[in-house]
This record gives C-alpha cells, sequence and structure tokens, in this order.
C-alpha cells in the first residue's frame, strides 16, 4: 500500500542525490520546479509513487537509476536529456507515456539500460532513430506499438525483445546499418513480411522473428544458420496475443499499488 505522505518541500535544498526508495510508493504527485543541486536520480526514487509532472529542465542531473520513475503517472518529458546515464526500467511501466521522448535518441545507447519503456502506451515512434547506433534490450516491448521509422537510420544492432509483444504489423524496408538481430527483437508482433534480402545481417538471433504471420523468408547469406529465428508464425485469424492494449481501460487506480 502507498504511505500516507502527499506533498514535499518546494526546494531540494543542499541535496545532491534523491535517495533509493525516498519516495516510493507514497502519494506525492508534485515536485520542486527545477532539480537544484541534484545531481544522481537514485534507485525506485519515486517508483510507484503519484509523481505526474517532473522538471522539463534537468540540470545537474546525469543519472537516473533503476525504476526512478517505474510506475508513475509521468507523461512529459524534457527535450534534452544531454549526456545523461539512464538505468534498467526508469520509466518502465508508466501507461500515461504514450509517445517516445525524442531527446532519449540522442543519448549514447551505450549509457541507456533495458526495458527502459517497458509497458507503457507508445503506439508510435515518430520522425527517425536519432543518433541511437543500437535498440536497447526491452527497449519498447509489451507497448501498443503500431509504427516505427520506415528508415533504421544509425542503428547497427537491435537488442533482445528490443519489440516484444508489440502490435507492428510493418518493419522498415531498407535495413542500411543494421548487422545484428538479438533473441526475440520482434517476437510476438504482427509482421506479415520481412524485407527479401537480408544479406547484410550478421547475426541473428533464436526466435528474433518469432509468433508473427510472416510468409517470407528472406535471403541470407549462404553460410548462414537461421536457428528458429523465423519460427512459429501465427495464422492470421490466431489470436496473437494474450496481452491487448486494445481491451485494456486504465484509470487513476491502475497507477499505484
Amino acid at each position: 500500500s502507498s504511505s500516507g505522505v502527499e506533498e514535499m518541500a518546494s526546494t531540494w535544498g543542499t541535496f545532491t542525490r534523491v535517495p533509493s526508495g525516498f519516495l516510493r510508493y507514497t502519494k506525492v504527485k508534485n515536485l520542486p520546479d527545477d532539480w537544484g543541486n541534484i545531481e544522481v536520480i537514485e534507485d525506485g526514487a519515486f517508483e510507484a509513487s503519484r509523481v505526474s509532472f517532473i522538471p522539463l529542465v534537468w540540470g545537474k542531473v546525469h543519472t537516473i537509476g533503476n525504476r526512478a520513475f517505474a510506475e508513475t503517472g509521468i507523461s512529459v518529458f524534457p527535450d534534452d536529456f544531454s549526456d545523461m546515464t539512464i538505468k534498467d526500467q526508469a520509466f518502465a511501466d508508466c501507461r500515461n507515456i504514450e509517445e517516445l521522448p525524442r531527446g532519449i535518441l540522442y543519448v549514447p545507447a551505450e549509457q541507456l539500460g533495458g526495458d527502459l519503456f517497458r509497458g507503457c502506451s507508445i503506439r508510435e515512434v515518430r520522425g527517425d532513430w536519432g543518433t541511437l547506433k543500437f535498440i536497447p534490450h526491452g527497449f519498447l516491448r509489451y507497448n501498443p506499438l503500431f509504427t516505427i521509422p520506415e528508415k533504421w537510420g544509425s542503428v547497427v544492432s537491435i537488442q533482445s525483445d528490443a519489440f516484444y509483444e508489440c502490435f507492428l504489423n510493418k518493419i522498415p524496408d531498407d535495413w542500411e546499418n543494421v548487422k545484428i538481430v538479438q533473441s526475440g527483437a520482434f517476437s510476438t508482433n504482427r509482421i506479415k513480411r520481412v524485407p527479401d534480402d537480408f544479406s547484410g545481417i550478421d547475426s541473428l538471433g533464436a526466435g528474433a522473428f518469432s509468433y508473427n504471420m510472416i510468409e517470407n523468408v528472406p535471403d541470407m547469406k549462404r553460410d548462414y544458420s537461421f536457428g528458429n529465428a523465423f519460427g512459429d508464425q501465427w495464422d492470421a485469424t490466431s489470436n496473437r496475443s494474450s496481452y491487448s492494449f486494445d481491451e485494456e481501460i486504465f484509470n487513476d487506480d491502475d497507477l499505484y499499488y
């Protein structure tokens, strides 16, 4: 159950860190208008609280910890995340997040943790992939994601479960710089066709495209082993997934314990 704490001071005072679990499970909705001298937001600092708005200028913040804002009501992000390190599940299970923050796409991918936006409500990734060199592990899994950019841009690797159990029915035709597609990367979607030429792919993980509706298998390098990358396709009339965003209705109480 949530804590009875409902308000906090109007500034962060002399804090340079928001301690681990500081406002976890509380009823606090509003934070100070700026981060003051805060440099690090530690693990679970606001997890499952009722925080719905965060400062749009991150000031001195350079690190956001594991599940720091997970299961909160936040929906609006700053445009600039600068050279920030954002750890695993930092924004996971935030049902009010309906648009992928563009600023995230300009953070070095090596500084992004896994499952960052797992279980949010993102339906589309607009524009392009920014400067990302790889799509992190579990990046958008369990989102009602229908549309991604038509080109991969600078993306070289799509890590495991990056788009696992979304609603994608189309993926880019041109794989440009992509060399690696890890296990489960596109598993359990509605994809009907993949590009005919995958000869540029160096590594294709187990079940990378499993549980879709794919009818064609692309041309690969002659010495390449498919494994079960394209195994277990759904029939077009099959129940694609046990997890249906189309039928779910979220209310305020769903966001908190």
